[in-house]
């Protein structure tokens, strides 16, 4: 019987359903963004920021 490829070498880990939302792109518009931070009330003092682009919930600031 053959095998293929090296028995000794680890498989990458592919996951089976798309990432969680902690690990999805934000792929926002300034405008889109601007309308959540007022009408969800976001205090300026929260220091509020736009998401880079290809960034996810794990690239953000860290609170206080």
């Amino acid at each position: 019987m053959s095998t293929s490829g090296n028995p000794t070498r680890k498989r990458k880990y592919k996951p089976k359903n798309p990432p969680g939302p902690d690990r999805a792109e934000i792929s926002w518009k300034d405008e889109e963004f601007q309308n959540l931070v007022r009408d969800m009330g976001f205090q300026s003092e929260w220091g509020t920021q736009f998401p880079t682009q290809n960034s996810t919930a794990l690239d953000a600031p860290l609170g206080t």
